[in-house]
């Protein structure tokens, strides 16, 4: 397993520094910002206020986000923005792990190593995982240190918890994907649907805020589950979105190794 865990992290390496290096980059720009902005905080928290009701709520949006750099983030950054870097990136991963494989007609080689289809299932996916926890520690844990060369104060433990909820958030999506890319022979239908999917989820997510009438649909949507602000501004986590995340990681994860397992692959 160790050399095929080995090949699949040398040969995505690339990717991995390039989203990695994007998200420093953007945490350097806005930690750097920060000073700045904070000291007009009641202009800015004005503002805010005056926009319409239940705008705050649709994009998980704190009107107080400069009283602390981790609101601040958490509505800059956190919200939207690395979110879809952390679902693009993983969908790139996991998409290409058999149906990217299929496609090329590579995975001929894979099933001609001396490894049961179990054992290369979980040696790709493993793949998978270390690199989602580099890109983790990259783009949410690095902010410990740069806020500490700005001379910011930061709660370490809230970004802690943030590492520790957008790993599972993401390893559900990886999951997930990793089932769909069992399925199918081409990545391009993986990323399609799945694309779908979330769209249809993130704009359940916002009209859900914007109409009290259709707050339910909040529930149908993952975005619900992954509230940054909640997360950086009080540390809160429940038991409820750690068991969503953790369900779809181990049961779509089962699901995938089965399909594989079974499926009928021409090589």
């Amino acid at each position: 397993m160790k050399p095929i865990i080995l090949k699949e992290l040398r040969e995505r390496r690339f990717s991995l520094i390039a989203y990695s290096l994007a998200t420093i980059g953007f945490i350097v720009l806005y930690v750097s910002l920060y000073p700045q902005l904070h000291a007009q905080a009641e202009i800015y928290t004005k503002l805010f206020n005056s926009f319409p009701k239940g705008f705050s709520d649709a994009f998980g949006f704190d009107t107080n986000f400069l009283s602390s750099i981790q609101t601040y983030l958490a509505g800059e950054f956190y919200s939207l923005t690395w979110q879809l870097l952390l679902i693009i990136f993983v969908i790139s991963r996991a998409g290409s792990t058999i149906a990217g494989e299929i496609e090329k007609g590579t995975i001929a080689g894979l099933l001609a190593q001396p490894l049961s289809r179990t054992r290369l299932f979980f040696a790709k996916y493993l793949a998978g995982l270390y690199s989602l926890i580099i890109f983790i520690v990259a783009s949410v844990l690095i902010v410990i240190p740069v806020a500490f060369l700005y001379n910011i104060d930061v709660w370490s433990r809230n970004f802690l918890v943030l590492a520790a909820m957008g790993f599972l958030f993401g390893m559900a999506i990886y999951s997930f994907t990793i089932f769909l890319s069992a399925v199918s022979s081409e990545k391009s239908r993986v990323y399609g649907i799945l694309g779908g999917l979330l769209f249809v989820m993130y704009v359940l997510n916002i009209v859900s805020g914007l109409k009290p009438a259709l707050k339910n649909l909040q529930y149908a949507s993952l975005f619900h589950y992954f509230n940054s602000s909640a997360i950086l501004g009080h540390s809160h986590v429940g038991l409820l979105e750690v068991g969503i995340f953790g369900g779809m990681t181990i049961i779509f994860s089962l699901l995938g190794l089965y399909i594989f397992n079974k499926r009928d692959i021409s090589v």
